[in-house]
């Protein structure tokens, strides 16, 4: 017996290995000592033949699968047409073949978590949404947001940084030149050769190229090396480039009048941030469409805490500027899923933002470095973004 589809199956789970499993199930129902039954054998076939009628389904309804995936992905403005097939793929993988269980390391998985938020919500909106059509399928969230986090990292910043590079080699100079701007997204690259600074230019990032007397150029030198650059030097300057860019937004954000104090003495997490949010909208730093959503991301449960800190956060289709961060400060401990939290940070990402999962990073390697905190202040979280 072979199932009707069989070949079309086989790029998920082989004909050999669906013919054996079937083959076992007639064995074991002539054999003497195996105490199967002929309705125990019956469900066993008829659960394979579910598997085929499944597939087909799928297949006939493709078009209405990519419509269901593109839509989730336009959500979070990150549709990309070759990961939303890919999904669709994984779909069918497993509704042939389900794997049950998480193939992450748990550190693995929790520092993804951590550090891409906004892939995890979509991946629960993604499978939700694929649920409701097909429950018979068992979408393993661990792998369908490996696509999904691909699909962020193909969006980037509109907004260039600006770079100066001094160099004492016109070669050199103009070589490094070019491999800063394939290698780094986002940036444009201004090249001098052994000249002054004397435009008036503001520039994000200041490289120097060789043996370069910095008074005679400038007091700014955020990296310095020599040769040609490799791949060290350009994961040190994507990593001070972001910490520039997002530390800037953080810095900026927390000088603004967005900071509550809470002096209420309930260790209920959803009581405050619920009082809290409900005090920023009546003072118009939110509108109250981005408070409920807040508020219903959050009771959907897998918040995201970094030591003490919790971070509640959305997409938002309301805000002018690229990030919103709102701060409040608790003077009694909650509790989320046993961990003590005395601070709220309240991050809004403008829909239209690209690299929507950029400050996420930022706030991860930041807010890690002062995890131990017991009791932070508006002074202490300031010096964790500079």
């Amino acid at each position: 017996m072979i199932l009707p589809v069989v070949d079309q199956m086989s790029e998920y789970i082989t004909k050999f290995e669906i013919e054996q499993q079937i083959k076992a199930i007639d064995l074991l129902k002539f054999s003497g000592n195996s105490k199967i039954h002929e309705p125990l054998i019956v469900t066993i076939k008829n659960f394979y033949m579910s598997k085929s009628e499944l597939y087909s389904k799928l297949v006939l309804q493709k078009d209405q699968i990519l419509t269901v995936i593109k839509r989730c992905l336009l959500r979070y403005k990150v549709y990309n047409f070759e990961i939303t097939n890919l999904i669709y793929f994984h779909l069918l993988r497993s509704a042939v073949f389900p794997i049950v269980f998480s193939k992450l390391p748990a550190s693995q998985k929790n520092e993804i978590q951590i550090s891409n938020p906004l892939c995890f919500d979509l991946t629960n909106e993604l499978r939700t949404s694929l649920n409701e059509s097909f429950p018979q399928v068992y979408l393993n969230n661990s792998f369908l947001v490996l696509y999904l986090i691909m699909a962020f990292k193909n969006q980037s910043r509109k907004s260039k940084q600006k770079i100066l590079l001094l160099s004492n080699s016109n070669a050199l100079g103009s070589i490094n030149k070019m491999l800063l701007e394939q290698m780094i997204k986002n940036t444009a690259c201004t090249l001098k050769v052994n000249s002054s600074l004397c435009d008036d230019e503001k520039y994000d990032l200041v490289i120097m190229n060789g043996n370069i007397d910095p008074l005679s150029n400038t007091n700014q030198d955020d990296y310095i090396f020599d040769g040609i650059l490799d791949k060290k030097d350009t994961e040190k300057i994507q990593l001070i480039l972001s910490d520039k860019f997002y530390g800037n937004i953080c810095r900026t954000e927390l000088k603004k009048d967005q900071i509550l104090s809470y002096s209420e003495s309930t260790s209920d997490y959803f009581c405050a941030l619920t009082t809290c949010l409900e005090s920023f909208c009546n003072n118009s730093k939110i509108v109250e469409e981005d408070r409920s959503a807040l508020l219903n991301r959050e009771r959907e449960g897998n918040q995201l805490t970094i030591g003490s800190v919790a971070i509640p956060h959305i997409i938002s289709r309301n805000i002018e500027q690229p990030y919103v961060l709102l701060t409040i400060f608790l003077q009694k401990e909650v509790i989320i899923k046993s961990q003590r939290i005395n601070t709220i940070l309240i991050v809004l990402v403008n829909q239209d933002v690209k690299d929507k999962g950029g400050i996420f990073k930022y706030l991860y390697s930041r807010l890690n470095k002062i995890s131990n905190e017991n009791k932070l202040t508006k002074e202490k979280l300031l010096e964790a973004f500079y």
